[in-house]
């Protein structure tokens, strides 16, 4: 699955209605409300939340996914996280998350070298405007 900045993975694009993704995706796994009282809804290696109209907000690769982005793997080179943080003005950091706004896109699991915690999320315009003002600015450090 690509991943495309702003837009989506796979297949997958925000903005997207929840009919037309179980109709890309067949019926989830499980649906669940997440932190923000959002609907989520689990696959194997995605979960994507919804907002509360039915669209998608967000769309969030596993580790265990098959993510490309320009070419490379995500997950797998070890340098294309960091290049990605490089590319945002002002990166932040909540509760673990980096969060890259004007990319439209968070990661975790790779700063602080945790593979249980590897995923990449595409994220609506805004979605995390509430919790920027809580997050603290992020800096690449050497050895991280």
């Amino acid at each position: 699955m690509n991943l495309e900045l702003r837009r989506g993975i796979g297949d997958i694009r925000l903005g997207m209605s929840e009919a037309d993704l179980v109709a890309l995706l067949g019926p989830p796994k499980l649906k669940r409300k997440n932190f923000l009282r959002q609907d989520e809804l689990m696959y194997d290696f995605l979960i994507v939340a919804l907002s509360p109209d039915s669209h998608v907000a967000e769309i969030s690769a596993t580790r265990n996914a098959e993510v490309t982005y320009n070419g490379r793997k995500l997950f797998v080179d070890p340098t294309l996280w960091r290049e990605l943080i490089m590319q945002e003005p002002s990166p932040r950091e909540y509760a673990g998350t980096i969060v890259l706004p004007s990319l439209q896109l968070s990661l975790s699991g790779f700063h602080d070298h945790d593979p249980s915690q590897l995923s990449a999320t595409v994220f609506a315009k805004g979605h995390w405007d509430a919790l920027l003002p809580k997050s603290k600015p992020f800096h690449l450090q050497d050895g991280k």
